[in-house]
């Protein structure tokens, strides 16, 4: 089971890599912002992957990471604060529209909670409340851009011309 795990996590970081030198290769021939935040986003999966690979092949690894996450989570934080940035980045980018006000707000209020999160008592409950809102933020964002692609307001594009 742990060489499956060991292919699983490689494929990923491939895999990933693959999508982010395309989305770069795309960007610097196009010069569209689209590609650059598909780029970016794709870049903090790859450390996020190897943050969880390095957490599940390495013990002394997972133990220093584990104390670090339950007092300060600021590693994961950023990995996932700027995820969530980059959703909204390439969101707003496809749908061909500005940021909102709500979404800058979804994306303050999903950094104050995870950087809240750690004056809590150490326990499982901890993990979940640290992990659930950025599954909360996907729902979101997801259902925004279900919503606004239903309404036909706005076909995506990949082809965005940036003004």
């Amino acid at each position: 089971m742990a060489i499956l795990l060991i292919i699983y996590n490689i494929g990923l970081i491939i895999l990933f890599t693959i999508v982010a030198t395309l989305a770069a290769i795309t960007y610097f021939k196009h010069k569209r912002r689209l590609y650059l935040a598909i780029t970016l986003l794709f870049l903090f999966l790859i450390l996020n992957n190897i943050l969880i690979y390095l957490t599940e092949q390495l013990p002394w690894f997972s133990v220093k990471f584990n104390q670090l996450f339950m007092t300060t989570p600021s590693p994961k934080t950023i990995l996932l604060v700027a995820h969530t940035f980059f959703l909204v980045l390439i969101l707003t980018t496809a749908l061909k529209r500005k940021i909102s006000f709500w979404q800058y707000g979804l994306v303050i209020s999903h950094a104050l909670l995870l950087l809240l999160v750690p004056m809590l008592p150490n326990n499982a409950f901890k993990i979940w409340i640290y992990y659930f809102p950025s599954d909360l933020v996907n729902i979101i964002l997801a259902s925004y851009g279900l919503a606004s692609l239903k309404q036909g307001t706005s076909s995506p594009s990949l082809d965005v011309q940036d003004n």
